[in-house]
């Protein structure tokens, strides 16, 4: 199957400048669970929480397009100063998605899938397409958006929904490793990995895991399935699971230099 090219668009508002010079940027990353709240099943304001990121360039994944008007991340895009690059996924794996969701199934407009958000100059988009996986209905892909930092270096940020199947999901790391490294010098991977960080560590070497912490479920959570992964010539000078925001993720942040 030939991917599709993912959709860039710019936002609509420019963001403020700021006359200090740039020395770091920040770059987050959160599951939306397309804008539903876990509990009450219904819409959660978006605006609000990619706001409280405060992020450089943040990737979402299950962002989330209604049947009638935009997606929230698209209106907080526009609200908040972001270009936004967006990839679609199959319809297939909504089977377990919150109803409102779900009920939009085959619907002419509607649409799933993972976005970058950047404050940064958006360079270029790809689509990292992979193979099936056994026992996972979801056909899998990932967003690499290259933006420009401010020390004029490009960077590669990945921003990825892998299989819960682990079988599947350590090979579709490797791979994200490796295209993440060919595409620039320097690369960030983010998402939700659907495994725990010492897995993480043990077959992606030579990357940093800089943020240490539970980000699922929101409530009471017990496993940190949601990561940032740094290559080597950045340097981290912060690494926090933030304050939940609405999802069943608390979103992850790092701060990053030049090394």
């Amino acid at each position: 199957m030939t991917p599709t090219r993912p959709r860039f668009a710019q936002a609509t508002r420019e963001p403020c400048e700021d006359p200090r010079p740039m020395t770091s940027i920040s770059i987050a990353s959160l599951n939306l669970r397309y804008g539903i709240a876990p509990k009450s099943e219904q819409p959660f304001d978006v605006v609000a929480a990619i706001r409280a990121l405060d992020a450089d360039v943040v990737g979402l994944q299950e962002v989330w397009r209604p049947k009638h008007g935009e997606a929230a991340h698209e209106l907080a895009a526009a609200e908040l100063g972001y270009a936004v690059a967006d990839l679609q996924l199959p319809r297939k794996h909504n089977k377990t998605s919150p109803p409102l969701v779900r009920n939009t199934e085959g619907l002419h407009g509607s649409w799933w899938g993972v976005s970058i958000l950047s404050r940064l100059p958006i360079l270029d988009t790809t689509a990292v397409d992979f193979a099936p996986i056994l026992f996972d209905a979801g056909h899998r892909r990932s967003l690499v958006a290259t933006v420009k930092t401010p020390w004029d270096q490009d960077l590669a940020v990945v921003s990825s929904h892998l299989t819960y199947r682990l079988w599947g999901s350590i090979n579709h790391l490797r791979t994200l490793a490796k295209h993440g490294r060919a595409l620039t010098s320097e690369a960030v991977l983010v998402g939700d990995l659907n495994m725990w960080g010492p897995v993480v560590d043990r077959f992606v070497p030579g990357w940093q895991r800089p943020v240490r912490g539970r980000t699922w479920p929101h409530s009471r959570p017990h496993s940190q399935i949601d990561h940032i992964l740094v290559s080597h010539g950045l340097r981290v000078t912060d690494a926090r699971v933030c304050n939940p925001v609405g999802s069943d993720h608390l979103p992850v942040r790092v701060c990053l230099q030049a090394a």
